[in-house]
């Protein structure tokens, strides 16, 4: 898993609690991967004992970049023995952040203040506080495992095809006030309500709030809001996420 902004590691499980089993799940906004990752550690237990949920995963991400990390990981090719060799400078930052990599992506995510892909990690420290807190970053990417069979795409979300007897879920960019979103992402949330409601499969996407009445909440939960310190007065803050749906069931 990437450290990645809006990352559900934390309560990617009660998220997929709330969605049925099916032959596929497909995380159409796929991140850094958390929601995957738990997907493929999902099982229910029935009359002739545990079975998964899910029998085929597919992960969507648009950023190539990032796509690619993940396929690095998951395939246990990324090379953690360089990455961890490399000093995070800030000319190296700005330098390759862009670059539709495996590496650019890593260098996007992990060497970025708040993973947010916005400014440097630490301008402030030391390089050796620098480079020690770049590390842990890097150690918890090491525990991503292996998962050989999960499809891949680079796609927009509307261009996936989506196979039978599917559940699809989507983390989209969150939207705050005036229809913006959360992070700098140009995305269209109107499109997105048009496209989610007229699927014939079921559709469950995580937001903070939506008031389209055509979806219905299904979870909720309060979480710890990551957001800058200096506007909280070093007070934590939370938020409820929420988890909708269109409707839609299977067969």
């Amino acid at each position: 898993m990437i450290p990645y902004l809006g990352c559900k590691q934390s309560f990617a499980s009660e998220i997929l609690a709330n969605i049925p089993a099916a032959d596929n799940f497909y995380d159409l906004f796929g991140g850094g991967g958390s929601v995957i990752e738990a997907a493929h550690r999902c099982r229910e237990n029935g009359l002739f004992g545990e079975w998964v949920k899910w029998k085929y995963l597919h992960y969507n991400e648009i950023n190539k970049g990032v796509c690619r990390l993940c396929r690095a990981l998951w395939a246990g090719r990324f090379d953690f023995k360089f990455a961890k060799a490399q000093e995070p400078t800030k000319e190296r930052y700005y330098e390759e952040r862009r670059k539709p990599t495996a590496w650019g992506a890593f260098v996007s995510m992990i060497w970025s203040f708040g993973n947010r892909d916005e400014s440097f990690i630490y301008a402030s420290k030391s390089n050796v506080m620098r480079h020690n807190e770049h590390l842990q970053r890097i150690k918890r990417m090491e525990k991503s495992p292996i998962l050989p069979d999960v499809e891949m795409y680079c796609k927009d979300y509307r261009d996936v095809k989506i196979a039978c007897n599917s559940v699809v879920y989507c983390d989209i960019p969150y939207q705050v006030k005036n229809n913006h979103c959360k992070t700098k992402i140009k995305f269209n949330h109107l499109d997105f309500y048009e496209w989610a409601a007229s699927r014939k499969f079921p559709v469950y996407f995580s937001e903070y709030d939506c008031f389209d009445k055509r979806f219905q909440l299904i979870w909720n939960k309060c979480v710890p809001a990551k957001i800058n310190r200096k506007y909280i007065n070093n007070k934590t803050l939370y938020k409820i996420e929420k988890l909708f749906w269109n409707g839609v069931k299977n067969g």
